[in-house]
């Protein structure tokens, strides 16, 4: 009994000192913050992507008729690390997350660790790497710099999972999973963002209305993976020999009455 305590007192430590270095980093991020050009448009129209893509998850089929959950919304948070300022990312996080978790109903002290543990993964590396918008970023060989993009956005996701490790092992204690949050489905869908990162940063430099490119793919996918399901799952069958309900008689009541009940059988079809 005395485990359980001490436990819960390690979980709230563990979280109150996330949210503090997170309002650290956002403070960090708002000192440092200098405008270059028009970025605000930029990010609502990442912060409404991404919280659009956390609201209404893909859902994919897996074994034994059960569903696995994906979302593209952190694909679009990876690319802010390179597309937007430190400040201007810290606000597209929040927006994102905070708004995903209200329509979702996720509690509060969760909506939190994920807003922290996100502005510590994204928001720290676009600080320590001094990332964002540059004016010769396109002229600087593209190809060396989308690689080295991709693996400064492949470790803040290893940030992010390590921090989601830490809580679930303060959490469940012996219980935890073997690797922690670096579970399968985990790796699927931070593959996926990778992958819709290098696109968004790639076609978003280019020029901003590229971004219906992506938007494309994901609608194309999303209707893939509905045409998938219901495949997988196949519609609901009628069986071949419908019910058909028939009175029988019961013993007699209390009253001296004969109750009538009934009952459902089936009918053979006539050849």
């Amino acid at each position: 009994m005395a485990t359980e305590p001490r436990r819960y007192i390690s979980i709230v430590t563990y979280r109150v000192c996330l949210a503090v270095l997170a309002l650290m980093t956002a403070a960090w991020a708002g000192h440092l913050f200098r405008q270059p050009g028009n970025v605000w448009f930029l990010a609502s129209v990442l912060a409404a992507s991404a919280s659009a893509l956390l609201i209404w998850p893909m859902v994919v089929p897996a074994k034994n008729r059960t569903m696995s959950v994906y979302s593209l919304g952190h694909a679009f948070l990876l690319a802010g690390i390179f597309l937007l300022p430190p400040a201007a990312l810290v606000v597209t996080i929040a927006f994102a997350i905070t708004l995903a978790g209200l329509v979702n109903g996720t509690r509060a002290y969760r909506t939190v660790f994920q807003l922290s543990s996100a502005i510590l993964a994204y928001g720290g590396f676009a600080l320590v790497f001094r990332l964002g918008p540059s004016p010769s970023e396109i002229l600087f060989l593209p190809a060396l710099r989308a690689y080295l993009e991709l693996m400064i956005a492949a470790s803040a996701i290893v940030m992010l999972f390590t921090i989601r490790s830490i809580a679930l092992r303060l959490e469940q204690g012996e219980e935890t999973p073997r690797w922690g949050a670096f579970q399968p489905a985990a790796l699927v869908e931070a593959v996926f963002s990778l992958v819709f990162c290098v696109s968004i940063t790639v076609l978003a430099r280019i020029h901003l209305a590229l971004l219906g490119v992506v938007y494309v793919e994901i609608g194309i996918m999303l209707w893939f993976l509905h045409r998938y399901r219901v495949f997988a799952l196949g519609p609901k069958r009628i069986p071949e020999t419908p019910a058909v309900v028939i009175p029988m008689r019961r013993a007699a009541s209390r009253t001296g009455g004969e109750v009538e009940a009934w009952r459902s059988s089936r009918v053979r079809k006539s050849r």
